[in-house]
């Protein structure tokens, strides 16, 4: 069986100066499925609210093994009728879709819990739940590490406001580099680039009717990366498409939520799936 690298967990504070300090980033020798903690002090610019504010970083991962078995049937998504051009249903059978069977997959055998950010799996479902309204981000991956792909997944929301934070992580690599795209609870979208020290805002806040807002919502999120060019969705609309110079060629993808407003803010995610572009 093959050992596989797992989720993380990370504290983000919006600093409302311009300086901050940054450690070195983890060695590729250092990288492994047992994570150092690491401390890192940055700024991330235009935040949605000044509620958020500094970095910690990636917690422990949980190797583990497995797989799971494309489906030629994804489960119908939240929005009744698709958008033309959704890549849900143009792309055809996925080539990875999770419906959450199996906790092994994200390292959940047990609930993860570090006293900020709590993980479980529960009725075929990845619970998240931002335990307080401190602005820590918490995210989880699972194993596989697409490179041009379509990556999506359908998150549900339970009681939320203003910018309480979900949405997803995709090409994390053993050295922490990652991109996120985030969304909010009033319907708000941002894209980050973290490069293993600080945090690069590729794009500002931006309003859009495409994502539903308010508390006991389903969206279904999708990122299409292809070569450095970036293409972000909700509900199969197209938000908006930009570049990363310093994208990844590829890494792991998972799912992140942020308190910002909401104590225990809980996101329950029943799907997430990626398709290969050729």
């Amino acid at each position: 069986m093959i050992r596989k690298p797992f989720g993380l967990s990370i504290l983000i504070f919006t600093i409302l100066i311009t300086a901050g300090c940054n450690l070195p980033r983890r060695s590729q020798a250092a990288a492994s499925p047992d994570l150092v903690a690491t401390l890192v002090a940055t700024q991330l610019a235009a935040m949605p609210t000044a509620d958020l504010q500094a970095t910690l970083p990636p917690q422990p991962a949980t190797p583990t093994t497995g797989a799971v078995t494309p489906s030629a049937s994804p489960v119908p998504p939240s929005t009744a009728t698709p958008p033309a051009g959704d890549p849900h249903f143009t792309l055809g059978a996925p080539t990875y879709r999770d419906t959450f069977s199996k906790a092994s997959l994200w390292g959940l055998e047990d609930p993860y819990d570090d006293g900020h950010t709590r993980a479980e799996i529960s009725n075929n479902q990845l619970v998240m739940t931002s335990l307080k309204a401190e602005g820590w981000m918490g995210w989880r991956t699972t194993f596989p590490k697409p490179g041009n792909a379509y990556i999506e997944a359908v998150f549900s929301t339970g009681s939320c406001s203003g910018g309480d934070q979900y949405g997803l992580v995709f090409r994390l690599t053993d050295d922490s580099e990652a991109e996120y795209f985030a969304v909010t609870c009033d319907g708000r979208y941002s894209l980050s680039h973290y490069d293993g020290s600080q945090f690069t805002r590729l794009l500002n806040w931006q309003s859009s009717n495409a994502v539903l807002i308010g508390s006991d919502q389903t969206n279904r999120l999708g990122v299409w990366v292809e070569d450095k060019n970036i293409r972000l969705y909700a509900n199969g609309n197209l938000l908006t498409e930009t570049s990363d110079d310093q994208l990844p060629e590829k890494g792991n993808f998972g799912v992140l939520i942020t308190g910002i407003k909401t104590v225990n803010f809980t996101v329950r995610i029943s799907e997430i799936a990626y398709w290969d572009i050729k």
